[in-house]
């Protein structure tokens, strides 16, 4: 009686396992990378755009995997940037320039972070920032 208990719940345990799509003995896909993270002292990870609530990315911020429409809408704290970011990084992967606007939505003034740069500084965007926009480049937006 208790073998067959143990055998139907491995078996239970296995069509489980394989409904949700993962092989015991197959490899499992890499997770994907969040959305947001928190950073530190100009640290910025591969893939990420990087905020900091300092000048010359000291202290604390956070890091956005892809577009922020609107940063006072994202989960907290990664909405703590919203209009309070005044140092950046842009450590995008596959060459993606970063788009910063003022006005969430993606208008308003705008400069543009070529990837691979950092920012001490945001200029005309110190603490303004409201809304960071992807691209494959700067097009027609100012650089920093």
């Amino acid at each position: 009686m208790m073998r067959r208990a143990k055998a139907r719940i491995a078996a239970g345990i296995a069509s489980l396992v394989m409904a949700a799509g993962i092989g015991l003995t197959g490899a499992q896909p890499a997770s994907a990378a969040a959305s947001y993270i928190s950073v530190w002292e100009g640290s910025c990870s591969s893939g990420y755009v990087c905020l900091f609530h300092d000048y010359q990315l000291q202290y604390t911020g956070y890091g956005y995997y892809n577009d922020v429409w609107n940063m006072a809408t994202i989960p907290s704290p990664y909405n703590g940037m919203n209009n309070d970011s005044r140092s950046a990084r842009n450590n995008s992967n596959a060459g993606n320039a970063t788009k910063f606007y003022d006005v969430a939505g993606g208008s308003g003034t705008s400069r543009c972070l070529r990837p691979g740069y950092v920012l001490g500084y945001l200029g005309v965007l110190d603490q303004k920032t409201s809304a960071l926009v992807w691209s494959s480049s700067c097009g027609s937006v100012a650089y920093f």
